[in-house]
């Protein structure tokens, strides 16, 4: 017999950075649970018009966190990943940017200060204009207003009990 493949509809949201996000270089992590699955397109957890991407680039695999840093350069931590669901976490601690998955660090690069538009809105599932849409679903996405640290990374990035 054969089957036919079963597409979820991604998850797509937009919300106000104002008021979600703190002010520009001010630390932030944010943690996301799903899959980013290997895809020939760019597949986006997230995104802020140009200034924040959480991203699997096409037929890559490897995981993306871009910053746009204070001096107006983008900035980007990589770390390979398989495409099982993770709990991610996104971290900007006012000098590095970095990459956890399930509570183990994967990667961190230098950044100094962060600037984003917190005028602007930030996209759930998908790049700002809907393509590169996320062929997942997000099951949890939260936004700390502070750099979580490595050990409350582990805590929270562990298994559910």
């Amino acid at each position: 017999t054969t089957t036919v493949p079963v597409t979820r509809a991604p998850d797509i949201a937009s919300f106000s950075m104002m008021g979600n996000m703190p002010a520009q270089g001010q630390p932030f992590t944010i943690m996301c649970e799903c899959e980013i699955p290997f895809s020939s397109v760019d597949s986006y957890v997230g995104n802020s018009e140009d200034d924040i991407y959480l991203r699997r680039t096409a037929g890559a695999s490897s995981i993306q966190f871009r910053l746009r840093d204070a001096s107006n350069a983008l900035l980007s931590a990589i770390a390979t990943l398989d495409d099982a669901q993770h709990k991610l976490f996104f971290v900007f601690s006012g000098s590095t940017i970095a990459i956890y998955s399930d509570g183990v660090f994967l990667v961190s690069s230098a950044c100094v200060g962060s600037l984003y538009n917190l005028g602007g809105m930030f996209n759930l599932g998908s790049f700002s204009n809907g393509t590169s849409q996320l062929n997942s679903e997000i099951e949890n996405f939260e936004i700390y207003h502070s750099a979580l640290s490595a050990e409350e990374i582990s805590i929270l990035g562990g298994p559910d009990v």
